[in-house]
């Protein structure tokens, strides 16, 4: 049903595509082969120069953020290595600097990526530790309840919920413990 709904111009793409599908099927085959007919069906195909930059762009993109994270690990390498000396420190950085195209621009991307995996951990934390909350505060049906485990009175007592409850705002500490140490410990 959905392939009336496509344009002509997405149902021509996807014919163009079909043959680059086959390239990543087969386990088998090395790196290089795969490679190779890649570029073997990129000369045979008829993608028009748009197309092929676009593919290019992306090709680009991929092969950047592989080197950024290898560059920031080189450096990390070399702030947490025991030296001797701080000059041998420095030597290392200094050649680091010269030897990568890593800029500011590319420090940049990575600090802002860290930091948004960093704020998402926090807030599905709080949102744990609220869901949690929320399951020991408010009260529930009694076909919901399941059964109590511990009577403090006649009326009330420690449910089977409220433990799931109480694992769940743990779980959401935990979370946010974690990924504020994984924070501070890079920065």
């Amino acid at each position: 049903m959905l392939k009336y709904f496509r344009s002509k111009k997405h149902r021509e793409i996807e014919a163009k595509l079909k043959p680059f599908a086959k390239i990543f099927d087969d386990e088998f085959r090395t790196r290089d082969q795969k490679l190779e007919e890649l570029v073997y069906l990129l000369e045979t195909s008829n993608l028009d120069s748009e197309q092929l930059n676009y593919y290019k762009n992306k090709i680009d993109e991929l092969i950047k953020t592989k080197t950024i994270d290898k560059d920031i690990k080189e450096f990390d390498d070399v702030i947490n290595k025991d030296k001797d000396s701080r000059l041998e420190m420095i030597e290392d950085f200094e050649f680091l600097l010269n030897t990568s195209d890593f800029n500011s621009e590319d420090a940049l991307k990575y600090l802002r990526k860290n930091k948004s995996k960093f704020i998402l951990n926090i807030t599905i934390g709080i949102f744990f530790m609220i869901l949690g909350l929320g399951m020991i505060i408010l009260p529930a049906p009694k076909y919901f309840e399941m059964f109590t485990i511990f009577w403090i009175n006649t009326e009330d007592g420690i449910t089977l919920m409220d433990i799931i409850a109480g694992i769940i705002v743990l779980s959401g500490i935990w979370i946010i413990l974690n990924s504020s140490n994984k924070f501070s410990s890079k920065y």
